[in-house]
């Protein structure tokens, strides 16, 4: 299993695993390769059978067919960041300022808020404050940016539960922290909200 910014033979970032050697490798492979002098943040999920590489918070290439994981190695010995299983490969010529895993495959909305947050900082499993501003035509609601991965959802009935989903819009980042703004309900009926995850 490896990550290079720049592969042999189309000079993009990749990351690669295998068990059967180069010719088995199911591969993850971004659009170009990583500049020299500039920062990057780089995460890869596999969920399932699927992979995904993110550059920068955002996805850039998807592979639906990984049937590999990182358990799928066994016991490992060459346990390299920054060089290769290959001699003639060089060295990589840079800095890392974190290295993490984690035991699940993080949802891009937390591998936006992780890439946003930056270094040093990990993502919230606290249940967030939600703060609510209204206009005659919407209503804003915000949470802290390391509580991602959370839903925003509305109920007319606090007792009777039945809380549904609001889908669309999705939570964004604005200004360091998550933000949905939804349309003024018409309905007579009391609308309550919370956030799920």
């Amino acid at each position: 299993m490896f990550l290079t910014p720049q592969n042999g033979s189309t000079s993009k970032l990749r990351f690669a695993i295998t068990t059967s050697g180069p010719g088995g490798e199911q591969q993850l492979t971004g659009i170009s390769a990583l500049s020299v002098g500039a920062w990057y943040h780089i995460a890869i999920t596999v969920n399932g059978n699927t992979g995904v590489l993110y550059l920068n918070g955002t996805a850039v290439a998807t592979n639906n067919s990984m049937s590999l994981k990182p358990s799928s190695l066994g016991s490992t010995s060459n346990n390299y960041i920054g060089r290769s299983q290959f001699g003639a490969d060089p060295y990589f010529n840079g800095v890392i300022d974190e290295f993490r895993i984690y035991n699940v495959a993080l949802s891009p909305s937390e591998i936006a808020a992780t890439q946003a947050l930056g270094p040093n900082q990990v993502l919230s499993t606290d249940s967030p404050r939600m703060n609510m501003m209204t206009t005659p035509a919407n209503i804003t609601f915000t949470w802290p940016l390391a509580s991602a991965g959370f839903m925003l959802q509305s109920s007319t009935n606090l007792i009777l539960g039945g809380w549904t989903n609001i889908t669309s819009p999705l939570p964004q980042i604005v200004g360091g922290q998550w933000e949905i703004t939804i349309p003024v309900s018409t309905n007579t009926a009391p609308l309550f909200y919370r956030l799920s995850k």
